[in-house]
């Protein structure tokens, strides 16, 4: 992991880590691999759920439970993860929102602006993919 080698080899102690969502975890991942070196943990609204790809995401609503279903075939998967956009991510977001009128067009806008950067398609997928499940 990369996070653990570079406080390792940087020497850090005391360190507090922080992160949010599907990073949300990292941080207790981290402070399992080297306590010695970890003072705090700060971790927000920790992703920490799924047994297989997306299952957290999935779970929202029926949009995101189709849309993440096929991002996750193999092949396929990509063309799907390509077609995202700001009415895709609204409607996947707003599975997890009981008034729907509260997720900031503001933040939305801010998220979109990621996906058509370089290698976003592939990070996307590459990350929940991966997903490692901590018991």
């Amino acid at each position: 992991m990369a996070i653990t080698e570079f406080i390792t080899k940087l020497d850090l102690s005391d360190v507090t880590i922080a992160g949010e969502s599907i990073g949300g975890i990292l941080p207790t991942t981290v402070s399992l691999k080297i306590p010695n070196r970890i003072k705090k943990l700060l971790c927000i609204n920790p992703y920490d759920y799924d047994t297989k790809f997306a299952e957290g995401i999935r779970r929202g609503n029926f949009f995101a439970n189709f849309i993440l279903f096929h991002v996750g075939l193999p092949i396929i998967g990509s063309f799907f993860s390509m077609l995202e956009n700001k009415f895709i991510l609204k409607n996947i977001l707003a599975g997890g929102f009981v008034d729907k009128s509260k997720l900031p067009n503001d933040y939305l806008n801010l998220l979109t602006s990621t996906i058509r950067k370089k290698g976003y398609t592939y990070h996307f997928i590459n990350v929940l993919s991966n997903f490692q499940h901590v018991d």
